[in-house]
């Protein structure tokens, strides 16, 4: 992308705000044992630190992007990430755990806010190929936040030592955000606030997928699940989904266009980033567990070890953002095979080979790494680059949504498990559990890869299908003109989307059908 191209500023606003908002969550748990001992927290309120934001940030997903499909995308950005680099101030400079609590909890609000607009203003601001590399520079920088979070985390904590280094770590987002808000301000699109819908907002559905997504991830917010809690949740959510699919044939303007998870592209491509996701984040936790409170190591020499690590994540998150183009799907196949098999090796090895501990967790956590960038960045591209403008917003964020109910019920099951079962201090006994909890991860990541599977498949169907109905025609078919703007036009009045056949066009018309 040209450094003159306007574009390009708004491109590096949406890759930074993203970058900002999800690396958060993987930093944050390298700060875990310096923060218990500091403030005094005990593993209910580390438990709530851990899923609040996750928590808040799911719950803000899917209105915040319905709302900006709506009303515009550029107020919600800037307020959101106000809300977000505010939040981190007030969690930097907490006295006590419940500071911290709520303080993580209002960041996960104002990233929930603000990361659907980023994807609707990349749907938004670029057409077709170009579409394709802006998501895929996107999705670089989700995957690098991933795998950057444990270093980063592990680096500051070791600079500032035990009373201040986790400080240094909830205030790291705070410069980013004061450089990102004043080019947000000046770059961002700029466009007239269009009229509600007829039928307006949607509260209903908006009420029933709140309610919905706090029964999911409430039951697993504090590493406890318990049957008693957990099943009427479970059963609670299955009757508010019932609802909201009755709810969404029958409203004027629907949140959640019910045709948009009949699209594979789109409905497995999502089952696959909450799987990865899942893993991905609980993986790292454990890494980070394992090597301070396991191997006695200090958060700076864990970040260390997890150098290679990141660098390999953010390696091939980049060129597989330029290779899945040509090679789709098959390229996520591959990529979650062999991050199942890295993580099954690191399970199996670590036990066995407690002398050499260190390096093993080094060398297979740069392997998993590696084969998780290669996921990430892909999956990304190829689930949202098709969605149409119209519902850009939304379509991120239950896209986003899914990632985020992962991490809420994996990370904090697991890191709860680990705090249980592992001895309080360093010993052989933190590698069993740590093997344990590891296989549970690539369990996650083979059903990622069989979801990808069915992906690729799916997309064979469609392919073989197009072909056969120009055969059966005898002759090409005639160009015809398409944009997003249009189909969700008629999608608007029927509740429908249509799933994009081999010859339809992927490219789409902004806000107001004008390109920018």
């Amino acid at each position: 992308m040209r450094p003159s191209d306007p574009r390009t500023a708004v491109w590096l606003v949406c890759l930074g705000t993203g970058f900002v908002t999800l690396v958060d969550q993987s930093m944050v748990g390298v700060v875990v044992p310096a923060l218990r001992a500091d403030l005094g927290a005990t593993p209910t309120q580390v438990q709530w630190i851990l899923a609040g934001y996750s928590l808040t940030f799911g719950l803000a997903l899917v209105p915040a992007g319905r709302l900006g499909d709506v009303l515009g995308r550029r107020f919600l950005h800037l307020s959101g990430f106000v809300v977000f680099a505010a939040a981190a101030v007030l969690s930097a400079t907490a006295h006590d755990a419940w500071t911290v609590v709520l303080a993580r909890a209002l960041q996960g609000l104002g990233a929930g806010v603000v990361n659907p607009q980023v994807h609707g203003t990349l749907q938004t601001v670029f057409r077709g190929p170009e579409r394709a590399r802006a998501f895929a520079g996107y999705s670089v920088a989700t995957a690098c936040s991933s795998a950057c979070g444990p270093l980063l985390g592990g680096l500051l904590t070791g600079l500032g030592g035990p009373g201040l280094g986790w400080r240094l770590v909830l205030a790291a987002n705070i410069p980013m955000a004061v450089l990102l808000l004043p080019v947000a301000f000046r770059h961002l699109p700029r466009v007239a606030r269009r009229p509600l819908p007829r039928g307006g907002l949607d509260l209903p559905g908006s009420a029933v997928v709140a309610l919905g997504t706090l029964c999911l991830l409430l039951p697993f917010a504090t590493g406890r699940v318990s049957a008693g809690v957990l099943v009427p949740c479970l059963l609670t959510v299955v009757v508010l989904a019932g609802v909201l699919r009755w709810w969404e044939r029958r409203a004027l303007s629907p949140l959640v266009v019910p045709d948009l998870f009949r699209r594979p592209d789109f409905s497995l491509g999502t089952a696959v980033a909450m799987c990865v996701f899942g893993a991905v984040l609980a993986l790292g936790m454990l890494q980070v567990l394992v090597l301070q409170s396991g191997l006695g190591l200090s958060a700076f020499d864990a970040g260390l070890v997890l150098l290679p690590a990141a660098v390999a994540s953010g390696v091939c998150a980049a060129l597989c953002a330029r290779l899945v183009l040509r090679w789709g799907r098959r390229l996520v196949v591959a990529a979650t095979v062999a991050a199942t098999a890295s993580v099954t090796a690191e399970a199996l090895l670590l036990p066995a080979l407690p002398a050499h501990a260190v390096l093993v967790v080094s060398i297979t956590a740069t392997v998993s790494s590696a084969a998780i960038g290669a996921v990430i960045s892909p999956n990304q591209v190829l689930t949202l680059q098709h969605a149409p403008v119209a519902v850009a917003g939304v379509a991120a964020g239950l896209f986003q949504l899914s990632q985020r109910v992962a991490a809420a019920v994996v990370v904090p099951v697991v890191t709860g498990a680990y705090l249980v079962d592992a001895p309080p201090t360093p010993g052989r006994a933190h590698l069993g559990v740590f093997a344990d909890l590891a296989l549970g991860c690539a369990g996650l990541l083979l059903v990622a890869a069989v979801l990808a599977v069915a992906a690729l498949r799916s997309e064979r169907r469609g392919a073989v299908q197009g072909m056969g109905s120009l055969l059966g025609r005898g002759s090409s078919p005639a160009p015809r003109a398409c944009s997003d703007s249009s189909a969700w036009s008629s999608a608007s009045n029927s509740a429908q989307l249509s799933s994009p056949g081999p010859g339809s066009c992927s490219s789409s018309t902004g806000d107001h059908g004008k390109p920018h």
